[in-house]
């Protein structure tokens, strides 16, 4: 029932705080610095202190000066320097003028600059070139800065050079669908992303939304921990970028990047090249409008592109299945198990001595030539019929059922599934192979443009205007959360827009105020069929509720592939964020102050079709189900159906982030920054409806709004039932502490520490809260009245038949015998009952498609909407918060070459997590109980004396099928080691290494792994959800490099030689990573304590038993059941292709219990690769040059397979022990084998 959003990431005059509040109602929110710091104390000859120096620092790029004065103990700052290469001068009457030059100012950055003067006339001059590299002596942030000269240098893919967030220590790979990266602990979609400052994050999903050009991009900061008080919104990385900006010069640069597919190597699992053709070209120019005073910038970048997209292995059918021959599978029984000769009791598994007899066919059918009812007879075996050999409780056989051989007739296969399969699902003969990945495809465009304008009035005031506009439409051939097998293709637009302008007025040297204003939207047209097409086109009778954009239902098989269009669209939506900001610095003495206020409001209007055209489950777990996925499907008998009404989201959120810091250079050597972050998180709320579109359930509360509804449904307006169903209130407070100290130590410690300025001890902790995505609120999209969400026939405790699913399978009464034993007990006191009968009555009821919401005020009948599943938030749901801390050292070692050493942790508390609440509280019952067994798709619903709020016995039996509960009770904690190795450009080599040693353990990584994801939480054993974290990874060592090739002096000389020979670059990007931890579940829900995944709205927490040692495989080893090498799984039986592990050692837990595997109880598969770039530099003449690129990325190939595990959204595949694909690998990383690509740049 749940509603999953597409990402629409791109593939490629000072107020008062009051003013601001009162102008802006604004959400949780940011405060960037895109500035720099130069600061230093000012000495004479004998170290004594200079007051009233006069100090001078000139940006060389547009020759604006800034000046300041040291204060009375000889220190002085300079506040909000734009990003850039200065020139520092000093003066003072009888001292000789001190001139710094090469200071290259990167942003949020504090370059310290001791100044000692010399006797002599003002127009005697000391000239020394300032250090390059410096430790940190006084941030105590944790970060590094990538310079614009790395972003363009290094092989990005697909030039996003958002990646290079992973050469920071303590950053994992990304790990689920977003694409997004873990830092320090903290979840992916807790990162915060700015451009100039400007917010650049997508609500829906917390991911980053506008991404520029590499090449406009001056540099880009990365704070990962201990943050400042001046940042918010976030307690992942801050990743700060600053656009380029114009100089007194005209600068600029062309290029073009080429893509294709006979330039790249073979697939893992396709054995073919993926199909990739793309140019990615554009360009840069910037320059003075009016020299020293008004600068502008532009970017244009454009891309046309036919690229892989991400799909996973499927199981076809065999030639023999088409037919229905599935022999390979055992659709027979078993006999009843002999009790102990000594005890006489029955095994712990089976206490009654019971048969395990095959289910029963909901209709009249014929069987194989071992049945009853062979073709050759001509008379079909009546429903009831079991489908293979069943027993007695003495062992006796009863019949041979319908298909004991494994051959299913032709004439019972359903003519839909049939026709559907020719057209959709290849043959072997036509793939060349029943492991089949498809090739599939993303094409489209993307043109992107870009602007700054700068203008300096005077030496006290300064604005900065910057712009963003991109088109992004792309056509795919899989659908969104839909079919696995091409047929379906998609399409989508995407519009994006920000727009930002700041002031900066200094009132004098010691007190400056930043202003910032900005605006940002998406317009996202998402999962749009290319092709409509009616359900009803091949003989279904479902009515989508929007018929103009219909597609075919979801048919999902276990275990083999999906079918059908996306249930999770068409979902365009536009997403509005308006900010702004204050700033005011202010320095005192040895005090740098810093206060601020930065507000937000975030908009999303979101019409979303939820299960438009319906969708069919075939897990093998069904009533009548052959307990086979497959042939289930082709004898057209669906576990279970879905459809909804979708709706339309209204989502807004507001609130306010203030702060006050100040740093405190106590000494020379050792500074405090502390400082106090005040937020609030209004609670993010859904107006649709008149802010009444969400349900919450207080049980035995009746509803005043909605007087009919069942009691314990309320609605906003009720007692304790707000419009967003919580409150966050104002108690939000964010303490950060670090310290500083650059120690000069003599004696033998000497060595370790260095001179003054070679060595740092650096520690900060801090509290940092978390804006929560929007995808929450649009899981209020179904909440009745105001949409519909069925189950076909379901509704009414019928199976749905596959052609009309509001109408059961079984046309006539069936009654099935269940054996239980001759041993079996039931009853108070204990009495012998060997068999009961389980009695399944046909239904049907009228179509409910399209729905019309009731009108307002009108008495609504709730039954209509009947059994709930439903969406609810914790009213204690509060504002997730994670609390970081470090120690680091840092020492400067000869050859510009810093090493960072530190331990680094974090602890999360208030995580977001998705409960069940409406848990089976007797599963021991329900195991007694065969007709409880087998029905355990719907047990919420039609077993309620079993659940906790089923209430049994009253006129709201089985209403409440599900109760999914939002909260924000989750834990984490992090641990880590984090080295780091960084050499600036010297001697033409530079680079970053860096190894991170960590530990993340949780109960919940995130809304969508604990909601969406393969396995819930569990809420009855808490001790099964604590674990290893999805994004856990023990190691990681990542290096990015460049060089420039040494050259022979003989071959560099002359104009010829030197032209060929130098000018040559290397570049690169090496990673080791080991493997994410794989969560196993088992979608047959043993534990009988799920609602059961016909009726729940999020997911089942049922988890396997490990029955034996975990045996690693080599999935690039191919095994063959048909030819003898297939892998048994715990039954017993071969399966095909590559596995990791080996899937015997993990079966279902007994009936009525869990396994014992916790949440990602092993770790999978790592990552090895290594992206090159070769590039050549050939000069034209001073300022003026081409540059031409052979990138590779994985260049050596190396196969990095993905961790066997579930497409996204479909309840688990090669995790679930349940599934034919347990153990499987089926896809590799989105890393894919090695691509070349080949580029050409100008500058001038």
């Amino acid at each position: 029932m749940k509603s999953v959003l597409k990402s629409g990431y791109f593939l490629p005059l000072r107020l008062s705080v009051i003013a601001v509040m009162v102008l802006f109602s604004c959400v949780q929110t940011t405060r960037a610095d895109v500035y720099g710091k130069i600061q230093g104390t000012v000495i004479d000859p004998a170290g004594a202190v200079l007051t009233g120096v006069q100090l001078t620092a000139t940006n060389l790029g547009t020759s604006i000066s800034y000046t300041t004065a040291s204060s009375g103990d000889g220190t002085f700052v300079f506040l909000n320097l734009p990003i850039g290469t200065y020139r520092v001068t000093a003066t003072s009457s009888g001292f000789r003028t001190f001139t710094a030059t090469g200071i290259t100012l990167t942003v949020d950055q504090v370059y310290v600059l001791n100044i000692k003067m010399e006797l002599g006339q003002i127009s005697q001059q000391v000239l020394v070139e300032a250090a390059r590299i410096q430790v940190e002596s006084t941030n105590t942030q944790l970060g590094t800065v990538i310079t614009g000269d790395t972003i363009v240098d290094m092989p990005l893919n697909g030039r996003n050079w958002v990646q290079l967030q992973l050469l920071e220590p303590g950053v994992m790979s990304s790990n689920d669908r977003f694409g997004t990266f873990s830092t320090n602990g903290s979840q992916t979609q807790q990162n915060n992303f700015l451009i100039n400052g400007q917010d650049s994050n997508d609500l829906p999903l917390n991911t980053p939304l506008i991404i520029p050009s590499p090449d406009a991009i001056a540099e880009f900061n990365m704070v990962t921990n201990t943050i400042n008080p001046e940042y918010g919104r976030n307690s992942g990385a801050i990743m700060n970028a600053v656009i380029k900006s114009g100089t007194n010069s005209f600068h600029g640069s062309g290029f073009n990047f080429y893509r294709d597919t006979s330039l790249n190597n073979k697939d893992f699992f396709t054995h073919k090249a993926a199909v990739f053709h793309q140019n990615q070209f554009g360009g840069t120019l910037g320059g003075p409008v009016w020299k020293h005073h008004t600068f502008f910038f532009f970017s244009y970048q454009g891309s046309r592109f036919r690229q892989p997209q991400a799909s996973s292995q499927n199981t076809l059918f065999s030639d023999a299945q088409r037919g229905g021959d599935f022999s390979d599978f055992n659709f027979n029984g078993t006999p009843p198990p002999l009790p102990d000769p000594v005890t006489g009791k029955c095994p712990t598994k089976n206490p009654g001595c019971a048969p395990k007899n095959p289910h029963v066919s909901p209709v009249a059918t014929f069987g194989d030539d071992s049945s009853p009812c062979p073709v050759s007879g001509g008379v079909m075996c009546p429903a009831g019929t079991y489908y293979g050999k069943a027993y007695d409780n003495n062992g006796n056989l009863l019949t041979n059922g319908l298909f004991s051989t494994g051959v299913i007739p032709s004439q019972d296969l359903n003519s839909i599934a049939v026709n559907l399969m020719n057209k959709y699902v290849p043959t072997s003969a036509q793939v060349g192979t029943l492991q089949f990945t498809p090739v599939a495809v993303t094409s489209g465009k993307v043109d992107q443009y870009l602007w700054q304008v700068d203008h300096t009035f005077n030496t006290k005031d300064s604005i900065r205007s910057y712009g963003f506009i991109q088109t992004n439409p792309t056509q795919d051939t899989l659908p969104f959360t839909g079919s696995t097998l091409p047929g379906f293709p998609e399409e989508a637009q995407r519009h994006a827009k920000q727009f930002t302008a700041s002031w900066i007025h200094v009132f004098n040297a010691d007190v400056l105020n930043e202003m910032r204003f900005g605006y940002t939207r998406f317009n996202f047209v998402a999962v749009e069929p290319v092709t409509v097409q009616l359900p009803s086109s091949v003989g279904f009778d479902i009515n989508p509720q929007l018929p103009g954009a219909a597609g075919l239902p979801v048919m999902s098989l276990t275990g083999f592939f999906n079918l059908g269009f996306s249930n999770n669209g068409p979902q365009p939506r536009i997403d509005q964020v308006y900010q702004a900001n204050d700033n005011f610095s202010y320095i005192i003495g040895r005090h740098t102050l810093k206060f601020g206020f930065d507000g937000r409001r975030f908009h999303v209007s979101n019409p979303f079709a939820n299960r438009n055209n319906g969708s069919f489950t075939f897990n093998g777990t069904g009533f009548f189900s052959t307990h086979d996925p497959g042939a289930d499907f082709l004898l057209g008998i669906p576990d279970s159906y879905g459809q909804g009404s979708g709706s339309f989201i209204d989502a807004g959120t507001q609130g306010f982030y203030s702060y006050a810091q100040d740093s405190w250079k106590a000494t020379s050597n050792f500074t405090l920054n502390f400082g106090l972050g005040w937020q609030i998180n209004q609670p993010t709320t859904d107006h649709f409806n008149r802010d009444r579109a969400i349900n919450c359930f207080r049980p035995g509360q009746q509803s005043v709004i909605y007087p009919t509804a069942p009691t314990g449904l309320v609605f906003p307006g009720d007692v304790d039932c707000t419009p967003s169903g919580y409150k966050t209130g104002f108690t939000h407070f964010g303490p950060r502490l670090g310290i500083a100290w650059a120690p000069n130590v003599s004696g033998p410690l000497g060595h370790l520490t260095g001179d003054q300025g070679k060595f740092s001890l650096r520690a900060g902790v801090g509290v940092y809260f978390n804006q929560v995505e929007e995808e929450q609120t649009l899981q209020n999209l179904t909440a009745p009245p105001f949409a519909l969400t069925d189950i076909g026939v379901g509704d009414v405790g019928g199976h749905p038949s596959f052609a009309v699913p509001f109408t059961s399978i079984n046309t006539t009464t069936i009654t099935t015998t269940n054996f239980l034993g001759n041993l079996n007990m039931c009853g108070t006191p204990p009495a012998s009952c060997p068999t009961s009968t389980t009695t399944t009555d046909p239904a049907s009821i009228a179509n409910k498609y399209p729905f019309t919401p009731p009108p307002p005020g009108s008495l609504v009948d709730f039954t209509f909407f009947e059994p709930f599943s439903l969406s609810t938030i914790d009213p204690r749901y509060s504002v997730p918060y994670a609390v970081n801390y470090n120690v680091t050292i840092q020492r400067e070692f000869p050859g510009q070459t810093i090493l960072s050493v530190g331990y680094v942790g974090s602890q999360g508390r208030h995580l977001e997590r998705v409960i069940e609440q409406n848990v089976g509280i007797n599963p021991a019952a329900c195991a007694a109980d065969p007709g409880c067994v087998s029905d355990a798709d719907f047990l919420g619903q039609d077993f309620p004396q079993f659940f906790k709020y089923g209430f049994a016995g009253t006129n709201f039996a089985g209403a409440f099928a599900s109760i999914g509960q939002q909260s924000t009770d989750g834990n984490s904690r992090y641990n880590s080691l984090q080295v780091s190795l960084n050499k600036r450009m010297s001697q033409g080599l530079q680079f970053l290494l860096s190894y991170t040693y960590a530990h993340s353990q949780d109960n919940g990584s995130g809304f969508e792994s604990s909601s969406f994801g393969n396995r819930g939480v569990n809420p009855l054993l808490p001790g099964l959800n604590w674990g290893d974290s999805d994004f856990d990874a023990r190691h990681r060592f990542v290096a990015s490099y460049q060089y420039e090739l040494p050259v022979p002096h003989a071959l560099g000389s002359g104009p010829v030689l030197s032209r060929i020979f130098k000018g040559w670059r290397i570049a690169g990007i090496t990673t080791f990573q080991s493997g994410f931890p794989l969560n196993l579940n088992d979608t047959s829900e043993t534990s009988l304590t799920c609602p059961g995944f016909g009726v729940i709205f999020y997911t089942c927490w049922d988890n396997p038993n490990q029955v034996g040692p975990l045996v690693r495989m080599d999935p690039r080893v191919s095994h063959d059941a048909k030819a003898g090498t297939g892998v048994a799984n715990c039954a017993g039986t071969l399966r095909s292709g590559n596995f990791f592990f080996d899937p015997s050692a993990f079966c279902h837990a007994d009936p009525g219990t869990f396994g014992n595997t916790g949440k990602n109880s092993f770790h999978g598969l790592g990552l090895n690769f290594t992206n090159l770039a070769l590039m050549k530099e050939i000069p034209v003449r001073e300022q003026m040059r081409f540059e031409l690129r052979l990138e590779t990325f994985n260049t050596f190939n190396h196969v990095n397979f993905n961790n066997p595990q579930s497409t996204f959204g479909s309840g688990g595949s090669s995790t679930n022990v349940n599934s034919s694909f347990l153990g499987r690998v089926t896809s590799d990383s989105n890393i894919g084998p090695r691509i070349v690509q080949l580029a050409a740049k100008f500058y001038f």
